[in-house]
């Protein structure tokens, strides 16, 4: 005979927030709303309050029996979702309350339940909401669903098109978005974002000194007011003394006539009216030194304005150039900033203008808008000039605020390759399968799935078999077949759009007889970010300076150990064009790259890319560092056309 079960949580649903058996009150919000609780049942969901409810060093408060608990910080409405969810594993969530209910779930510890919040959330994604939901899951450093929202915002044109939405996110959440590689918008449409976000700051500005300066003035009023009235008391009381004098002397007087008292009245009205224009004639040479203040003030700020203006491109010029060393989107810098703007723009806001890459997709990235009858032709020497002492391919688009569309309507971003979708071959002048194999599965292990190997000792490929892949990794140790058809072969790859990566040490030793080196266009013709040179090894090298800490090649690397023997290429410098993404410890280039126009990407790799996973001798780089990134990255940076 079989019987139905109730389940547990209707049997404790009628407990939440009830007296019945309650051990623990608590006093939630400012007006202090009472709420009753189970310990054991909220200790089963919160280690939080298993911690606190059952420590020795609680210091534990209680009346008639029953332990309590004041918390001022969470809203009442908020706290009883949370009882519900404690004792019944279910709850009923709204948009206006989800946000502030995954707060106090992640505060309380309270795992299932910010699971709960978070699938909400993201399925009640939209394009109001989006970007401040993402805010706050950037703040709980959730990595998945920090991937969820923003793959939303990137897929989703309308919600960066929405006007202001970037004016009340914090700076690392604006950061987040434009450092976004797949967003699909127009670049002009990021300007106009940040551009938003400028002008609120300016407004923002105005407005409290508006409010200063209303202060000030109600003081000074203040205080003007207060020395009118005491000397008017002072009049007035001179005028009662008088009017008792006139009064006792009207009534010594009162039996000599009518004529006398008559010159009386007269004497007395006299008085009165004397002190009235005295009083007056105080108040207007008292108006007029104000205005003389008043009107001194307007010219010493407009003289300061003037120097301001004079010295304000000047500044901000000088601004971008440290701004410039810092920051490695060397490729271009938005110029289109109003005058008025540039006073109220602080390092902050340059940063975020740098994210936007302009001539990314463009071939010719040296395109000038340069028409005199919108532009000044003086702003253009000088931006000419300051473009020649960075000597870095700037475009300016605009000057002043003016925009032209038909240019920026090329500028709009193509959709990045998603990673499992990219095509990537490996080249490996190497007979040791296993090795081969190690770096094969180091670029897999992070999510890039489609990864072919074939060996150059045996036989060089033609370009047809590798044009349809996204990125070409090469690497040697023992014999090319051809070294100079692998050269040429690479050569003609980045000739059209495909990304190379090339690991040292023995494909870029200095030895014209060792066929181990590359050889042909390769070399000849300048492709690499660095030259040939002399191997060192039998040293433990480590990284050292990242000059480059937000490429994205160095996303999620940290630490990276090169092993006991670290062998790489002794050199310091770049080649023209290229770039310094980080060095060793002991100042020698370990990553590079190059960036030409009507080319692909190429990055040079300055250490031998097997793991010690092969040889558990510490003599390659330990798989208990950032190799895995930093050769995964790197294949995926150079795959985006």
């Amino acid at each position: 005979m079989s019987s139905k079960i109730t389940p547990i949580s209707k049997k404790l649903q009628p407990l939440i927030n009830n007296s019945d058996l309650a051990d623990v009150k608590f006093f939630i919000g400012k007006d202090e709303e009472e709420f009753y609780g189970h310990k054991f049942l909220l200790s089963i969901t919160s280690p939080m309050w298993r911690t606190m409810f059952y420590s020795s060093n609680w210091n534990e408060t209680k009346n008639n029996g029953l332990s309590e608990v004041k918390m001022r910080d969470i809203d009442p409405e908020v706290f009883l979702k949370i009882l519900q969810f404690s004792y019944i594993r279910r709850i009923e969530l709204e948009e206006d309350i989800a946000v502030r209910v995954l707060k106090a779930a992640d505060k309380f510890m309270m795992k299932e339940l910010k699971d709960c919040c978070f699938e909400f959330l993201i399925n009640n994604l939209n394009v109001k909401n989006a970007i401040g939901i993402y805010q706050e899951i950037l703040n709980m450093n959730d990595q998945r669903q920090m991937e969820r929202t923003l793959k939303y915002i990137s897929t989703r044109r309308d919600v960066l098109s929405t006007a202001n939405c970037l004016v009340n996110v914090n700076n690392q959440t604006a950061h987040k978005i434009l450092e976004c590689q797949a967003l699909f918008v127009k670049e002009i449409v990021l300007f106009k974002r940040l551009i938003e976000r400028i002008l609120s700051k300016k407004k923002r500005i105005q407005r409290n000194s508006l409010d200063s300066q209303k202060k000030i003035q109600s003081l000074h009023m203040s205080k003007s007011n207060t020395k009118i009235e005491e000397k008017n008391e002072q009049l007035s009381e001179e005028f009662k003394e008088n009017e008792n004098k006139n009064e006792n002397n009207y009534q010594n007087n009162k039996n000599k006539g009518n004529n006398k008292n008559k010159n009386l009245e007269y004497n007395f009205n006299g008085f009165e009216s004397e002190h009235g224009t005295q009083i007056a004639k105080k108040r207007m040479g008292t108006k007029k030194k104000e205005n003389k203040k008043k009107e001194n003030k307007k010219k010493e700020n407009k003289k300061k304005e003037n120097k301001k203006q004079k010295n304000i491109w000047f500044a901000t010029d000088q601004n971008l150039k440290e701004l410039l060393d810092d920051v490695p989107f060397k490729f271009t810098l938005v110029r289109c900033l109003k005058d008025e703007w540039i006073e109220f723009i602080d390092r902050k806001d340059l940063e975020l203008l740098t994210k936007i890459q302009w001539t990314r997709f463009i071939e010719n990235e040296y395109q000038h808008i340069l028409d005199t009858k919108i532009f000044n032709k003086a702003k253009i020497e000088k931006y000419l000039n300051f473009k020649k002492e960075l000597n870095l391919p700037l475009t300016y688009i605009g000057i002043n605020g003016q925009l032209d569309y038909r240019i920026l309507s090329q500028l709009s971003r193509k959709p990045r390759i998603k990673k499992s979708e990219i095509k990537v071959m490996v080249l490996a002048a190497h007979n040791n399968i296993l090795r081969r194999l190690d770096v094969v599965e180091s670029i897999r292990s992070t999510g890039i799935s489609h990864v072919k190997e074939i060996n150059l000792c045996e036989r060089t490929p033609s370009y047809k078999e590798v044009k349809d892949y996204d990125a070409i990794l090469i690497f040697s140790l023992s014999n090319f077949e051809s070294p100079k058809k692998v050269g040429n072969l690479l050569a003609k790859f980045v000739d059209n759009l495909g990304g190379i990566v090339v690991c040292t040490i023995n494909a870029l030793r200095n030895d014209n007889n060792d066929k181990r080196g590359l050889k042909g266009r390769i070399i000849d013709e300048d492709y690499l970010p660095i030259k040939k040179g002399v191997e060192i090894s039998q040293e433990r090298r480590i990284l050292g300076k990242v000059e480059a800490k937000t490429h994205f090649i160095m996303q999620n690397v940290k630490t990276f150990d090169v092993g006991r023997n670290s062998w790489h290429i002794k050199t310091k410098k770049v080649t023209k064009n290229s770039t310094v993404i980080c060095r060793y410890d002991n100042g020698n280039i370990m990553i590079a790259e190059k960036i030409e126009p009507e080319r692909g990407k190429v990055v040079v790799l300055n250490f031998f890319p097997v793991s010690d996973s092969v040889r558990n001798n510490d003599e390659y780089w330990l798989t208990n560092t950032d190799g895995y990134h930093i050769l995964a990255n790197s294949v995926e940076y150079v795959a985006q056309k």
